[in-house]
């Protein structure tokens, strides 16, 4: 009852966890008068068109939405109001100042329309830098600049990251207005939390390690679907991430053999070993690239806690006569696991999944000169939302 007790209240944890934390942050908002009012700011739930605002001595958190205020500014991370046109549509949205300058880089809380990034010259427009084809509009925007060499086809762009293009901001404005400072703010790092599930097919051989000669087991692979949640962290803008995880994992394996002899009594043996329980992996998850598609990678140490399992032999005699024995078990199994897979993102940070994994467990029941040792694959596919 302990492990049920313990898994329960680790999935309520990663249910809950974004409701029940609420960041707040001294920081201040801009009005529309352009004057600055200092309080309290409720970040972790910064929207991209809202802010939850406390002025000092103040009770009551109010929202602001991007169309009542001018920005906002945490220390010296500051977040400004600009409309966006996508689709046709102008969207009035807080964006990150990163790099602050005659030309100014924006960053967005959450992708826009597969845009994270934005750019804006002196008197003109905010101009979204999609991630699919920002090096075709970083190259029409600051084509006026020969020191910076831009190639007809973009080669030489920067990477789709904040360190990259704000580096490369401040160079253009450097070349196109001489004297002039960019100030770069790359000192935000928001942890990113993403709340997942998973479900596939896993395939299973046991093997028993034993120190007895007469030992002869022969199990075939167990075939069964399993199903898990997981919680992703991150800092914004890094590919590696922590991924917990909490899997339900069945096994259930047979062994025969059939003892036959002239001079001796025959015989059959029979192995049964069955187990249930939650498998809890912390793996180190290392995503390539920035486009919609991302393939990754992951390993990392697992412990599962049984929740209820047996292992038993029963020999069984020519003569009918049988013996059962019934083996003591672990409570507990480590082991490790590593895998590869395919990001799909759909919108807003969502992302579909496709996984392949091993795994393989280091100390399983210890049992009187016997050792199973469990090698799985699985495959399986989900959702991060």
């Amino acid at each position: 009852m302990r492990i049920f007790r313990f898994a329960f209240a680790l999935i309520c944890f990663a249910i809950a966890s974004p409701i029940l934390c609420t960041a707040q942050d001294q920081g201040y908002i801009i009005t529309m008068e352009a004057d600055t009012v200092r309080g309290i700011l409720q970040t972790s739930k910064a929207q991209q068109s809202s802010i939850k605002f406390k002025p000092e001595g103040g009770q009551v958190f109010t929202e602001y939405t991007a169309r009542q205020i001018k920005g906002y500014g945490i220390e010296n991370v500051v977040f400004k109001s600009r409309g966006v046109l996508i689709d046709n549509k102008e969207q009035i949205v807080f964006l990150r100042v990163i790099a602050d300058g005659p030309t100014t880089l924006y960053g967005a809380l959450n992708p826009i329309a597969n845009a994270t990034y934005f750019i804006q010259k002196p008197e003109s427009p905010v101009m979204p830098l999609f991630r699919d084809y920002y090096k075709g509009t970083l190259a029409a925007t600051l084509n006026n600049c020969a020191s910076l060499k831009i190639a007809a086809d973009g080669r030489n762009l920067p990477a789709y990251t904040a360190t990259a293009l704000s580096e490369f901001v401040a160079k253009y404005n450097s070349c196109t207005y001489p004297g002039q400072t960019t100030n770069i703010n790359l000192a935000h790092n928001r942890i990113n939390v993403g709340y997942g599930a998973r479900a596939g097919f896993i395939s299973s051989r046991l093997t028993l390690e034993s120190s007895l000669p007469e030992d002869v087991y022969t199990f075939e692979p167990d075939n069964k679907l399993m199903a898990g949640l997981f919680m992703n962290i991150s800092m914004e803008g890094k590919r590696l991430s922590i991924q917990p995880e909490v899997s339900f994992v069945k096994h259930s394996f047979v062994s025969y053999y059939n003892y036959e002899h002239p001079h001796a009594m025959d015989y059959e043996l029979k192995y049964t070993y069955t187990a249930t329980y939650l498998q809890a992996p912390l793996l180190l998850k290392y995503t390539f690239g920035n486009a919609r598609v991302k393939p990754f990678l992951n390993a990392g140490p697992s412990i599962s806690f049984i929740l209820s399992n047996d292992a038993s032999q029963t020999i069984t005699y020519e003569t009918g006569q049988a013996t059962h024995t019934t083996y003591t078990k672990d409570n507990r199994v480590v082991g490790y696991l590593g895998g590869a897979g395919i990001n799909f993102e759909i919108i807003n940070k969502r992302q579909l999944f496709m996984e392949a994994r091993y795994s393989r467990d280091l100390s399983n029941n210890n049992t009187e000169n016997r050792r199973s040792v469990i090698n799985s694959l699985q495959l399986s596919a989900g959702i991060i939302l």
